[in-house]
């Protein structure tokens, strides 16, 4: 009886972690800024705070416009001068601001639906650079066909009530 208790919580305990596990892969890590388009984070309207890290030279966001609308970003910077690119979703120059002094600012008016991309770039200075960055007409673009997060952590949680039931119905059954 007691080797089949023991058989009854490594079957949930490697049901437990299974889940955990599944939510790990499934639900996307939230990171800071990416170092190449491939790796860039997907923002929406609002204030980037962040540190640009001295052993960096580049800072890749990924915002998405809808065609017709107007995409504006402002950049103060204090420590070292950074640059501020607006890129096509190919990744090439559309816009650029390279002023020199502590604030950049682009606007741009999107001809093509699609995510466009946000590059900061220092250009001179050394050492850890705060990024303050304003952005303007970002929406959060088009979801995932068939993802939802609140789906995802229901057949999760659902999973591990299942494998309970199924423990605890095992046990009576071997004790009962």
């Amino acid at each position: 009886m007691k080797s089949m208790a023991r058989i009854n919580k490594k079957f949930f305990l490697a049901l437990s972690l299974s889940a955990c596990f599944a939510s790990l892969v499934l639900v996307p890590a939230v990171q800071g800024y990416g170092t190449t388009t491939g790796s860039a984070q997907t923002i929406t309207s609002g204030t980037v705070n962040e540190t640009l890290y001295s052993y960096d030279d580049n800072a890749y966001y990924k915002i998405y416009c809808s065609t017709g609308n107007s995409i504006s970003i402002s950049l103060a910077h204090y420590s070292v001068d950074l640059d501020l690119y607006f890129l096509s979703p190919s990744a090439t120059t559309l816009s650029s601001s390279t002023s020199g002094s502590s604030a950049e600012y682009i606007s741009y008016h999107c001809t093509t639906s699609g995510y466009y991309y946000i590059r900061v770039y220092r250009c001179s200075g050394s050492g850890d650079a705060p990024i303050v960055m304003g952005v303007t007409g970002a929406t959060s673009g088009p979801s995932v066909p068939g993802f939802d997060v609140g789906i995802l952590l229901f057949v999760i949680f659902s999973t591990s009530a299942l494998g309970l039931v199924l423990v605890k119905r095992k046990l009576r059954v071997t004790h009962g």
